[in-house]
């Protein structure tokens, strides 16, 4: 993940930290996250609860800025990024989910996918935040390309996670919130893939989601510097992005500039996530 990413040098110019959990074999034997396995999507258990850990740890020992703690995972560390948003949104300010799916997403037949309407997932979501619920941000990477991971993956998170952030605000599915919704297609350039940004706010100007569609790219990581396995050179510079969305949204109003930092979680993703295809 760190030639993937280069999160290193990002981290280096703007002066965060960059934490790169690693699974263990003896915890999954193609050191994949455990993102559809209802035993790590809970807090307080399993995978989430020793993440949470690890950022608490990294805060603690270096003094960093609490309320700017963000997570990115891709593939079946996308998943687990996005469980994180749901069962420690008192830890993470903002959650950015690469070729991922949504929460709960072991519950969706990907023979009928339309049989688990994302509202359902959603109010699970929103059960697992309990007391200390808040609409944390969602920043949504998708290549319209991806055989692992397809774009109806990447669309029902965005409408869970939207309709998460209704859920937090009154406990209803109302569009209280008065959502407003901006699309940017930005054109192919040479040795560029063309894509488009969605920016879903609430009437405060606050983003409860946004996504990027990247036309022509698979299941990676893009970016111009990535260098890897799943990595597409040819994309819009995901860790630019991700730390760009992350910047903007920290957990309070921003005070004195401190030092925040940011999870990094991936697996080989062929494992990662079930195929979800309409038939």
């Amino acid at each position: 993940m760190k030639s993937t990413t280069r999160f290193n040098n990002l981290a280096d110019r703007e002066g965060f930290i960059v934490v790169y959990p690693t699974q263990l074999i003896s915890r999954n034997m193609i050191a994949c996250w455990n993102s559809v396995d209802p035993r790590h999507q809970q807090r307080d258990a399993g995978e989430p609860a020793r993440l949470a850990g690890v950022a608490r740890q990294v805060v603690e020992t270096y003094h960093a800025d609490p309320d700017q703690v963000h997570v990115a995972g891709a593939s079946s560390g996308a998943g687990t990024a996005v469980i994180l948003a749901a069962t420690y949104p008192d830890i993470f300010a903002t959650a950015t989910s690469v070729t991922g799916g949504e929460y709960g997403l072991d519950q969706v037949d990907p023979d009928d996918p339309a049989a688990t309407p994302p509202l359902y997932t959603a109010r699970q979501a929103w059960a697992t935040m309990g007391d200390r619920a808040r609409q944390v941000p969602l920043l949504v990477i998708q290549g319209e390309r991806d055989e692992v991971v397809p774009p109806l993956v990447a669309t029902r998170l965005v409408e869970q996670w939207t309709t998460v952030g209704d859920l937090v605000d009154d406990g209803l599915p109302n569009d209280s919130l008065d959502l407003t919704e901006e699309t940017v297609s930005v054109p192919a350039a040479t040795g560029r893939h063309p894509y488009t940004h969605t920016t879903i706010k609430a009437s405060d100007g606050r983003s409860i989601v946004e996504a990027y569609r990247v036309q022509d790219m698979g299941h990676a990581w893009p970016g111009p510097d990535g260098d890897g396995w799943y990595t597409d050179q040819a994309g819009p510079d995901a860790s630019e992005i991700v730390w760009e969305f992350a910047a903007r949204h920290p957990m309070k109003p921003p005070g004195p500039v401190r030092v925040g930092i940011a999870t990094v979680l991936m697996a080989p993703p062929r494992a990662a996530i079930r195929r979800l295809q309409p038939r």
